[in-house]
């Protein structure tokens, strides 16, 4: 299983930890079977979070904040929202836990966003095209912009900070897409299609052959670049060529783990912070 190790920099600076499941980990689709719970409770005994929120993704580009909707009981003990949801966010004003979704080629995006009075606020969204379209970024970024401003308590402040990881998902190698598809990711997205032609690289959606290919993870970068992203990286691996992965589009019907928590450093008190 991936973590923060495998990346030559730590861009959270020691207050995420996160995890990506392979291929040999095994499905983590979650359900009531009994290596589905023995997967979370490794998982558990692993990081000390014994709190898992698993949001339901529906393709709705819909961000949801703990605490503001309820949240239901699932397999294995973990938390999953009522509705459906493509992202989640929690903060060091909440208790610990752990944000987790199953995917198999969508990339995701974690995103640690600096809020006032030393606190922080972790978010996961679930970057398939359906979700890009449906403004999911926007509605993470918006949500935590909203998030800082509520944590200054009408001080005045400098415009908050973000750090992001992007996850293994497909890549441009392989994510071929229809003509409509293409065109309402340019529609949504052009303008981050123009800022990285300005840096002189290459676009996301490029023609080969007859093939339309959509480079989702570089959709995320240009975005977060945009909006003053401190730091942004991406782990480059794609799910459906590399083999390393759980791929849908490669004929597999499970799911990979993605997982992020915040660490004791994150939060303001923690020497009195204590796992539950």
């Amino acid at each position: 299983m991936l973590n923060k190790s495998h990346l030559n920099n730590d861009i959270f600076k020691g207050l995420v930890e996160f995890r990506v499941s392979e291929k040999k980990d095994g499905d983590f689709k979650p359900s009531e079977t009994d290596e589905f719970k023995k997967k979370i409770e490794a998982f558990r005994k692993e990081t000390g979070v014994s709190k898992i929120i698993a949001p339901k993704p529906g393709n709705s580009g819909k961000v949801v904040v703990f605490g503001s909707e309820e949240l239901i009981a699932g397999p294995a003990g973990i938390l999953r929202t009522k509705d459906v949801a493509d992202g989640f966010i929690i903060t060091t004003k909440d208790e610990p836990a752990a944000i987790m979704f199953a995917v198999a080629d969508c990339p995701t995006a974690i995103v640690l966003a600096e809020l006032g009075g030393k606190h922080y606020a972790l978010g996961i969204v679930h970057c398939g095209w359906k979700p890009l379209v449906e403004g999911v970024l926007d509605n993470l970024v918006l949500s935590m912009e909203k998030l800082h401003k509520d944590s200054l308590c009408g001080k005045q402040s400098s415009r908050y900070s973000m750090r992001v990881l992007i996850t293994p998902g497909i890549g441009p190698c392989c994510f071929e897409v229809n003509e409509d598809v293409a065109h309402q990711l340019a529609t949504r997205y052009k303008k981050a299609q123009s800022v990285r032609n300005l840096y002189k690289m290459r676009c996301y959606i490029k023609n080969k052959g007859d093939k339309i290919l959509v480079d989702i993870p570089k959709i995320c970068w240009c975005y977060f670049e945009e909006r003053g992203a401190r730091d942004i990286a991406a782990m480059n691996i794609c799910t459906k060529c590399s083999g390393q992965f759980f791929s849908h589009r490669r004929g597999d019907k499970e799911r990979n783990l993605v997982a992020a928590f915040l660490t004791p450093q994150a939060y303001p008190q923690k020497n009195n912070l204590k796992r539950r």
